[in-house]
C-alpha cells in the first residue's frame, strides 16, 4: 500500500472514532435526562 493510502485510511479511522465518541456521548447525555437542559430550566 502507499503512503497516500495509509494517510486516507488513518484520516478515515480517526474521523470515526471522533462521530462514535461523539454519538456515544450524546446518547448517555440523553439516557441520563439530559443535565443540560435541566440546569437551564431550573433544578429544584
Amino acid at each position: 500500500m502507499s503512503t497516500a493510502q495509509w494517510l486516507f485510511i488513518a484520516a478515515f479511522a480517526v474521523v470515526v472514532a471522533i462521530v462514535t465518541f461523539f454519538g456515544v456521548y450524546l446518547f448517555s447525555s440523553t439516557m441520563w435526562g439530559g443535565r443540560w437542559y435541566g440546569r437551564k430550566r431550573g433544578v429544584r
